[in-house]
């Protein structure tokens, strides 16, 4: 090609990396660096950060990340989640930490490096922690059906005390509904039983749960074919006049069909 464009550049030093030519992928970014014009966007950098992780990213890392700084990209949650991937890697967790809190409008990208087993401690340590970060984080164990790090986030929010925040306790039970069926089959119930139990402190708290708690806990009921407690919230719904949406009337429509009870499948569903 006579005039690469920048997606080219960043196509090869991608396809570099992703075949183990991560050498070529540096060298070819120190040739586009050379270049008046592209100019590197954060496609670029987020591509040779991933690169380095075959060389010694503290050598490498910390001169690209003060260039990512000097183009004004440090704010990108696309180059910020291989920041604090590569920041992990070698065990620079303040670093990581002071990555990860600049960044703004982060993503389940991000949150998942957080808590992942190598930054956890990281996690841990983090002093910004409130009611959205909880949350956030685990939505995030939800929808990578990460079980066990979502019961060590539980834990911090009972000791906090954020179990009695509305956007907290629907997370939890969003979570243990969407990782019930990694349980092994013995323990098929436990995690839909912990929902049913976390929907019970939401009750006893005085708090009034919403449609996405109540979706949250079909689901739970749905995946563990408990009929009675998912028939018990189906009417609870109907009692403090929530108007159940078609993703309620899905769930119960399922839940009921795969006890077997067709006709009140059918009488739902009309």
């Amino acid at each position: 090609m006579e005039n690469p464009d920048l997606v080219s550049w960043n196509s090869m030093i991608v396809g570099y990396f992703e075949n183990g030519d991560e050498k070529k992928a540096l060298n070819l970014f120190v040739q586009l660096q050379k270049l008046c014009f592209p100019k590197p966007d954060e496609y670029t950098f987020a591509g040779i950060i991933s690169a380095t992780g075959s060389f010694s990213s503290f050598y490498w890392g910390r001169p690209l990340h003060a260039q990512v700084i000097k183009t004004g990209l440090e704010r990108s949650v696309f180059v910020g989640s291989t920041l604090v991937s590569m920041y992990l890697k070698i065990k620079k967790l303040k670093a990581a930490q002071r990555v990860f809190y600049s960044i703004p409008g982060k993503d389940v990208v991000i949150w998942t490096e957080m808590i992942t087993d190598a930054s956890l401690k990281m996690f841990h340590e983090a002093y910004e922690i409130d009611d959205y970060v909880l949350s956030a984080v685990l939505s995030a164990c939800a929808d990578l059906a990460m079980l066990r790090q979502g019961e060590i986030i539980h834990c911090y929010v009972v000791k906090l005390g954020y179990d009695i925040e509305m956007s907290v306790s629907g997370s939890l039970i969003d979570m243990y509904a969407k990782t019930a069926p990694l349980k092994l089959h013995i323990c098929r119930h436990g995690m839909a039983e912990e929902a049913l139990k976390l929907f019970q402190e939401i009750l006893e708290k005085g708090l009034v749960p919403n449609e996405v708690t109540f979706l949250s806990l079909l689901s739970a009921c749905t995946h563990s074919r408990l009929v009675e407690q998912g028939k018990f919230i189906w009417n609870y719904m109907n009692i403090i006049g929530l108007v159940p949406g078609p993703k309620h009337y899905s769930c119960m429509v399922t839940l009921l069909s795969r006890a077997a009870l067709l006709e009140e499948a059918r009488r739902t569903y009309h």
